[in-house]
C-alpha cells in the first residue's frame, strides 16, 4: 500500500455542464459522466495548500494542463470524490495513488450536527468558510456560453470551494484515524476500479420473468376478488376496496401528510397500522394488503434498469456505490438506487436447486474469463457478538462448537427435533428468532416479519416464541437493561465517562474500540423515554438545549436499540479490520456487504487465496478475545454460486 505521508495533497472541484434533465440530481455518476453531453467548464485544483489555480478550456487543454502534475504521488481530495476521481480516471485518464473524501469522511463525527453533508453546511458549521452560490447560475450553460467576466466569476466560486474542502479535510484528518481514510480511499476504487461484471442477458431475462409473475399475480387477484391494477394504483378506488373487506369493525388506516399536514391514506410499506393487516384474521384483507405493498414495490426493477444502463456506459463492469459511514452506526450503505449492500439473498423453492425465490440478481454479478468470485461471510456474527457481550454462555458455546443453533431453537419452538433439510420452513423460524430477538424485537413486529415471509401465526403463538427466547437466554434481556442504565445515566452527562468491555459511554456517544464513535446528539429524556436528533436533524450551531419545538423531531433509542447500535458498530470494526489486512497482502475486496467480502481473484489461485481469506477473518478480535469467530467462504463464475 502506498504511504500516505509521502503523498501530495491534491484538493480538485471540477465544474462540469448541467441542466434540469442531466444532473448528478437525476443520473447516477456512471451514467452522467459517460454520457455524450458530459462537458468539462474548467477544474480548480491546490497542491498541499498552495494558491490555487483555476483551468478552463476544451477537453484536450484541460488535460494537457493536469497531464503535469504527478498523479501516482497525489492524494486527492475533493467534496464527493467519487465524482471527481470518475472525471479523472474515465474520462481523463489519470489514475491517483489515492482518494480523500469530504462528503463521506464528514459522516462520522460533523454531518451529525451539521444537519447535513454538503459543503456549504460543513463549511458553516465548522466556521472554516462559507460556500458560493455562482454554480446555480451556470445552469443549462456550455463553457462556450459564458462570457470572460462570468467564466472569471465562475473560476472564483470554484477556487473558493477548493480551499473550503482542503480545510474541511484537515479538519476531518485530525479526528479521522488513518485506517478509516484508507477505507475512504479503497470504497471509492470499488467504483472508479470495478473488476466485478454484469450479464446483461440475465438482468433482461429477470426483468421478463417479473413482468410475467405480476400479470400472473393480478389474473389471481382479478379471478380472486374482481380487482384489477387500476384499483390497486388508485388509493381513493383500493380505499373503498379495502373499506368493504375490514366491514363495519375495521377502518381504513390514515396519518398526517408530512407535505400539507393534511389526513391521507397510510398505504406505505413503513406505515405500522397499514403493515399489521399482513397478520388480519380475514385472508381476503391480507391478500389485498399484500397485493398493494407488491405492486406498490418497484425496487428490483429500478436496480436491473439501472445495472442495464451502467452495462451499456462502462462496457458491462459493475461499479459499486457505497457510502462510507453510511449508517448510524457505521456501516457502509448501497447508493444510487442499486444498493448493492442488499441484493437479496439465492433462496431456493425447490431442493434440487432448479427454481430460484430470491437471489436472481447475484447469479447477474460475474467474473472476468479466467476469474472466480469469491464471498466470504462472517458467520452470524451480530448474534455470536451479542451473546459474548450478555455472557450467554450456551450460545456462545454452541456457536464455537458450530453447532446449528436456528435449528436447536426452532426445535423448542415446535416440540420436535427440527432439520435444517426437512423442516426449512421451522427452521427459518428458528433463524429469525437467534438473529432477530436478541435486541428486543416484540411479539408483534415477530408476526409482521414472519407474515412478510409467508408465515401466518396468532398473536398467541407469536407472543409464545418471543418469551420462549427471552426466558431461554435470560442475560440478554437483561444486558438490555444494563445498556438502557448507561445510555439514561451517561450519554445524557456532560461529564460523564464510562469505560465497559472496550466500549466507553460518555455525552451523547458511545466510543467503539477503534476510537470511532456511535454519536447520539442532543440526547435527552422525553415522555417516551429517550430521544436524539436523527442524522440529519436540525444543525446543532450553538448547543442549545431542545426546546418543545424540537421532540416532534426525535428519534426514540432504548437498551435494546444501544445494543443493536453497539453489535453493528462492533462487527463493521471487525469486517473492515479484515479488508484492510487483505488489502494490504495484495487481495482486494471488489465489494463488501456488511459482513461480507467479496473478491475478484484468478482461478487458478482461489484455494490458496481461500485459506488466507479464511486465516485473516477468523483471527482472535483483539477487543473480544472471547469472541467465537467462524467464515463461510464460496467461490464460482457469479456472485450466486459463491452463496
Amino acid at each position: 500500500m502506498t504511504n500516505q505521508n509521502e503523498l501530495i495533497d491534491l484538493t480538485i472541484d471540477v465544474e462540469t455542464y448541467y441542466d434540469s434533465e442531466y444532473s448528478l440530481d437525476k443520473m447516477p455518476t456512471a451514467q452522467y459522466v459517460m454520457d455524450p453531453r458530459f462537458e468539462i467548464i474548467g477544474v480548480s485544483f491546490s497542491m498541499n495548500g498552495m494558491p490555487t489555480q483555476w483551468i478552463t478550456g476544451d477537453l484536450a487543454h484541460v488535460h494537457a494542463e493536469l497531464e503535469k502534475i504527478p498523479w501516482d504521488r497525489c492524494r486527492v481530495i475533493a467534496h464527493n470524490a467519487r465524482f471527481e476521481a470518475a472525471v479523472l480516471e474515465w474520462r481523463l485518464g489519470f489514475k491517483p495513488a489515492s482518494y480523500l473524501c469530504t462528503l463521506v469522511g464528514s459522516r462520522p463525527h460533523l454531518v451529525p450536527y451539521a444537519g447535513g453533508a454538503s459543503l456549504d453546511a460543513l463549511l458553516r458549521y465548522t466556521g472554516l468558510g462559507v460556500k458560493g452560490t455562482y454554480v446555480k447560475q451556470a445552469k443549462a450553460k456550455h463553457r462556450t456560453d459564458f462570457t470572460a467576466e462570468e467564466m472569471a466569476e465562475y473560476g472564483d466560486y470554484c477556487c473558493n470551494d477548493t480551499d473550503g474542502c482542503y480545510a474541511l479535510a484537515n479538519r476531518i484528518r485530525s479526528v479521522l484515524p488513518a485506517d478509516e481514510q484508507e477505507l475512504i480511499d479503497l470504497t471509492i476504487k470499488k467504483y472508479v476500479r470495478p473488476t466485478l461484471c454484469l450479464n446483461k442477458n440475465a438482468l433482461l431475462v429477470r426483468l421478463g420473468e417479473i413482468e410475467n409473475e405480476k400479470a400472473k399475480r393480478l389474473d389471481e387477484l382479478s379471478a380472486t376478488y374482481g380487482v384489477g391494477l387500476s384499483d390497486i394504483r388508485s388509493r381513493d378506488k383500493f380505499a373503498q376496496i379495502l373499506g368493504a373487506a375490514l366491514g363495519s369493525n375495521g377502518k381504513v388506516p390514515t396519518k398526517t401528510s408530512k407535505a400539507n399536514g393534511s389526513r391521507t391514506y397510510a398505504f406505505a410499506k413503513d406505515d405500522v397500522e397499514f403493515k399489521n393487516l399482513l397478520v388480519h384474521a380475514d385472508p381476503r384483507v391480507r391478500d389485498l394488503v399484500g397485493a398493494k405493498l407488491y405492486f406498490s414495490s418497484t425496487l428490483e426493477e429500478g436496480r436491473i434498469r439501472r445495472l442495464v444502463e451502467m452495462y451499456d456506459v462502462l462496457g458491462g463492469r459493475l461499479a459499486v456505490p457505497l457510502v462510507y459511514y453510511g449508517a448510524h452506526t457505521g456501516r457502509f450503505w448501497g447508493d444510487e438506487s442499486i444498493d448493492v449492500q442488499n441484493l437479496p439473498r439465492v433462496e431456493w423453492l425447490d431442493k434440487s436447486h432448479t427454481t430460484l425465490r430470491k437471489g436472481h440478481l447475484r447469479y447477474a454479478v460475474c467474473a472476468q474469463p479466467g476469474y472466480s468470485i469469491v464471498a466470504a461471510d462472517l458467520s452470524n456474527i451480530e448474534a455470536r457478538i451479542v451473546a459474548t457481550l450478555a455472557g450467554q454462555t450456551d450460545l456462545i458455546e454452541g456457536f464455537r462448537r458450530g453447532e446449528d443453533l436456528y435449528s436447536w431453537f426452532a426445535s423448542m419452538v415446535y416440540g420436535f427435533l427440527v432439520d435444517k433439510v426437512a423442516h426449512p420452513k421451522e427452521r427459518f423460524v428458528g433463524k429469525t428468532c437467534i438473529l432477530g430477538l436478541g435486541y428486543g424485537m416484540g411479539w408483534r413486529k415477530f408476526q409482521l416479519k414472519m407474515a412478510q415471509e409467508g408465515i401466518i401465526m396468532s398473536e398467541q403463538e407469536a407472543k409464545r416464541i418471543v418469551y420462549l427466547y427471552r426466558n431461554t437466554f435470560t442475560k440478554i434481556p437483561a444486558l438490555w437493561r444494563d445498556f438502557n442504565y448507561a445510555g439514561t445515566t451517561f450519554l445524557t452527562d456532560k461529564s460523564a465517562m464510562y469505560p465497559w468491555r472496550g466500549l466507553i459511554f460518555a455525552h451523547e456517544r458511545i466510543i467503539l474500540p477503534n476510537g470511532m464513535p456511535i454519536l447520539y446528539p442532543g440526547i435527552t429524556h422525553t415522555t417516551r423515554g429517550l430521544g436524539f436528533r436523527g442524522r440529519f436533524g436540525k444543525p446543532v450551531m450553538d448547543n442549545k438545549p431542545l426546546g418543545a419545538d424540537d421532540l416532534g423531531d426525535l428519534s426514540n433509542v432504548w437498551g435494546g436499540a444501544f445494543l443493536e447500535n453497539t453489535a453493528q458498530g462492533l462487527a463493521r470494526i471487525i469486517i473492515t479490520v479484515a479488508e484492510l489486512t487483505l488489502a494490504r497482502m495484495g487481495i482486494v475486496a471488489a465489494l463488501q456487504a456488511h459482513d461480507e467480502l467479496v473478491f475478484h481473484i484468478p482461478t487458478i489461485i482461489v484455494e490458496q487465496v481461500k485459506k488466507v481469506i479464511a486465516q485473516v477473518m477468523t483471527a482472535v478480535v483483539p477487543f473480544m478475545p472471547d469472541l467465537p469467530m467462524a467464515v463461510e467462504i464460496h467461490h464460482g463464475p457469479t456472485y450466486g454460486d459463491a452463496k
